[in-house]
């Protein structure tokens, strides 16, 4: 049975808590969410057009933002933890549209100044371009290292070859002043064959294929 009681009065004020008569009709009664009760038994649960237009504005309904007891959720066809889920999902979601309602409330009040689309999409712009900044100057330095480590190399390289083609010169030297190379160093480095002239032959060796 409903708590709710008429007053005696000529005016037929209803009392929201069923406490007694009000005095004052709910329907003169501004109701925001600067004195929301969501506790109230009866409509209208909100009724400033502020506040109607917050509830508008996040696709809620004023009575979707109003508690419910446990008993309200039973269900004799499901079991006791199903009748808990339901109220706690219904609490969770009930206490996040009241937190955006609210949040949405004080920015038509002006209390919050939501940037504009424009100052939002500068800002998005921003930092992307802030990101693509990271990563152009991240691919930079690295190219430049790549540059460095290939002048590096080309340098050992080069350093590697131009040792081995004075050790060559020196064979040379040496089989041109013994008449042939020595028995202890070791053979023309295969890697700087391509350096001399195939045909190329050493004094010594021509006169042996002479005999």
């Amino acid at each position: 049975m409903s708590n709710v009681r008429k007053s005696s009065s000529s005016s037929g004020v209803v009392s929201p808590t069923g406490s007694g008569v009000t005095g004052v009709s709910t329907r003169s009664v501004k109701i925001s969410f600067a004195n929301f009760d969501e506790h109230r038994k009866v409509p209208p649960f909100l009724n400033s057009p502020r506040s109607l237009e917050a509830c508008e504005r996040q696709g809620v309904l004023p009575e979707e933002l109003m508690f419910r007891s446990l008993h309200s959720f039973f269900d004799k066809s499901v079991p006791e933890q199903v009748v808990q889920m339901r109220f706690d999902h219904y609490e969770a979601r009930r206490h996040e549209k009241l937190s955006q309602v609210r949040e949405e409330y004080r920015v038509i009040l002006g209390e919050i100044v939501r940037p504009s689309a424009t100052e939002g999409n500068a800002t998005e712009r921003s930092a992307v371009n802030s990101v693509k900044g990271e990563e152009e100057k991240l691919y930079e330095n690295m190219r430049r290292s790549m540059e460095a480590m290939k002048r590096n190399m080309k340098e050992e390289v080069e350093q590697i070859l131009l040792s081995e083609f004075k050790l060559q010169l020196m064979f040379e030297v040496m089989g041109a002043t013994l008449g042939h190379l020595p028995q202890t160093l070791p053979p023309r480095p295969v890697v700087l064959k391509s350096l001399f002239n195939p045909a190329h032959t050493h004094p010594a060796g021509r006169e042996g294929q002479g005999g």
